[in-house]
């Protein structure tokens, strides 16, 4: 019986993560942030919904939750690329709020990778 229980809930949490993510398509983002909400407290092991909720806490501008989120997404699926660029961008984002612009560019700039020769 416990079995179904969990069979269910997995589904119930599937249908409102594919809710979720109508409605931040369409914009809705403050009952999108809900419905992940709700499909990750179902589900917290579903890294889809952290993800999820973490690309609505961004668009809305919540860039905290939306690093929690998103750190959440990686520790369940580490392979997750699209998750650590995503976490980047908002851990960038947070740093240029706090930083004056004139900063900004040459912090970018010091961020370029170069290669290296190799020695023979």
């Amino acid at each position: 019986m416990k079995l179904i229980g969990y069979f269910a809930r997995g589904l119930r949490s599937g249908f409102k993560r594919r809710r979720a993510k109508s409605l931040y398509e369409k914009g809705e983002l403050d009952l999108a942030i809900a419905l992940y909400a709700d499909a990750i407290s179902m589900n917290p092991d579903c890294a889809e919904s952290h993800f999820g909720s973490g690309l609505a806490h961004l668009r809305k501008g919540k860039i905290d939750q939306a690093i929690a989120d998103f750190t959440n997404a990686i520790r369940l699926n580490p392979g997750d690329d699209v998750a650590y660029y995503n976490r980047g961008f908002a851990l960038l984002a947070k740093e240029s709020l706090t930083m004056p612009s004139q900063t900004l560019k040459p912090r970018c700039e010091s961020i370029r990778i170069t290669r290296i020769p190799r020695k023979s």
